[in-house]
């Protein structure tokens, strides 16, 4: 049974939740040195593969948006400026932190411009301060290439265009690039999984179709690759597209602070474990503890900061009318930005 637009992507958001959390216990365990039982710890590793799940989100939920937006080329520098502006900011901030609390003897101006610019996998030599940002490098590779492929795709039946992403997920596939995890061909299939999922959401394409294709790549997977990306692949398409909504606010919660945590868990570990183990606290103890203060800090990031350049980013428009005045948009902005952030620096 279909469901309706918003409560799907309150699916979205559960699956951003699981990942996120997934991520986040998988290097919490590691800080904390807790291990018990081989199998929960396998289960917990497990959590790694919440990176690929935000790759297939990241596939159907911004198709979608172009798609709602009436997407055009000329879109494109906007495109990428309201992506930016949602994206780089509070990335930034936890990059500096990172370097600052955690690895300052490793800091050096120039490599801290390529983890600026997402340039580290294009520079010899060049490293992620931290190992997490690789994923945020790929995602704006990804942002690029559907900003300049997409509009193409418009162009062409909708039927010819799932051919060519079936054919380019086994092209990529059987190909053996050696590029590395940090170049987005390495994991271009996550993102074709989640672009399908949105044609089929969207009926572009018959949905039986469809969703006879998705099961079809995913299962292709456990033969091709590995069987874990069949076990994350199956059930996110099924989530998405054929799940009720799950409508637990601990969902919602989770979806909601994703990025946050996403960004901050490692800082958070970073600076808790040594006063932690100081105090003689077992390792259980403390990966609960971390994990505690892992949430509570990324939802203060996402309140304050994390928020306020989404709330940014949704103002600015794709298309202009002859009636608008962009410049003047900004200005406001601008001036509505000053005037928000001018109390933290006013003198006490």
């Amino acid at each position: 049974m279909l469901v309706k637009s918003k409560e799907r992507i309150a699916n979205i958001e559960l699956l951003r939740g699981i990942a996120s959390i997934g991520v986040c216990v998988v290097h919490l365990q590691m800080f904390s040195g807790y291990t018990q039982f081989p199998v929960i710890d396998k289960l917990i590793n497990g959590g790694q593969l919440g990176v690929y799940v935000f790759f297939m989100v990241s596939g159907f939920i911004l198709p979608y948006s172009l798609y709602k937006n009436n997407y055009r080329l000329k879109d494109f520098f906007t495109f990428l400026f309201k992506r930016n502006l949602r994206i780089d900011p509070p990335y930034f901030i936890v990059l500096i932190l990172s370097i600052f609390i955690l690895q300052f003897e490793n800091f050096s101006i120039q490599n801290f411009i390529f983890n600026l610019l997402y340039l580290v996998p294009f520079v010899k030599g060049a490293y992620w301060y931290d190992t997490l940002f690789w994923t945020l490098g790929i995602e704006m590779q990804f942002y690029i290439l559907l900003g300049l492929v997409f509009p193409l795709f418009k162009q062409i039946p909708p039927l010819v265009t799932l051919i060519i992403l079936v054919i380019l997920f086994h092209f990529v596939i059987y190909i053996e690039f050696g590029y590395g995890r940090s170049f987005i061909i390495e994991s271009l299939t996550f993102f074709i999984v989640g672009t399908i999922m949105f044609m089929v959401y969207k009926r572009l394409v018959n949905f039986t179709l469809g969703i006879t294709i998705l099961f079809v790549l995913c299962i292709e997977w456990s033969f091709l690759v590995a069987i874990r990306y069949t076990l994350i692949s199956i059930p996110t398409v099924a989530l998405v597209l054929l799940f009720k909504p799950f409508k637990q606010k601990i969902g919602f919660f989770l979806g909601q602070i994703s990025y946050s945590l996403y960004l901050t868990h490692i800082l958070v570990a970073g600076l808790t474990i040594n006063p932690l183990m100081a105090l003689g606290i077992s390792p259980f103890a403390c990966f609960i503890i971390q994990i505690s203060l892992s949430i509570l800090v990324a939802k203060l990031y996402y309140q304050f900061i994390e928020r306020y350049f989404i709330r940014c980013s949704k103002k600015i428009p794709y298309h202009r009318d002859k009636k608008s005045n962009f410049g003047l948009f900004q200005k406001r902005t601008f001036k509505r930005s000053f005037f928000l952030w001018r109390p933290f620096f006013k003198k006490a």
